[in-house]
């Protein structure tokens, strides 16, 4: 018997749905940038993997030079503790003089699961920073 191609597409939609519900891959896994442009006209990036792995790009002035953009290159890991996200950052590309950190990030749901934002707080020379993301559509 020959199947319908909508018949194949919702086949194929509700194995993909099951397989979102098995815990086979964590909401974290994905891109995200910061909210809005920075003063430099660029967003901040930052990418989860699936192998618990992460890099960011953040844009920085320095407090003596305000209009003076910075970018730094981040390396880093992720695990997933009671629903909030934990990184530990290197500083792999910049000034990277004691720049590595930790960032604690919770996943918000912006529209019954159509977008998402991450909310997080970070350690050291960037627990001032405000570090506000959305998942790149």
């Amino acid at each position: 018997m020959r199947q319908g191609r909508s018949e194949i597409l919702r086949v194929g939609a509700a194995a993909l749905l099951a397989l979102a519900g098995t815990g086979c891959s964590a909401a974290i896994e994905r891109d995200w940038e910061s909210l809005a442009p920075l003063g430099n006209g660029e967003l901040n990036r930052l990418s989860a993997y699936t192998d618990k792995t992460a890099d960011a790009t953040i844009y920085a002035t320095h407090a003596n030079a305000p209009n003076t953009w910075i970018g730094f290159y981040f390396e880093g890991t992720w695990v997933e503790q009671n629903d909030a996200f934990f990184f530990t950052f290197s500083c792999k590309k910049g000034p990277c003089d004691g720049d590595d950190f930790e960032l604690r990030c919770e996943i918000v749901d912006e529209n019954n699961g159509e977008t998402f934002k991450l909310d997080c707080g970070a350690t050291g020379k960037w627990k001032n920073y405000p570090f506000s993301w959305q998942e790149v559509l």
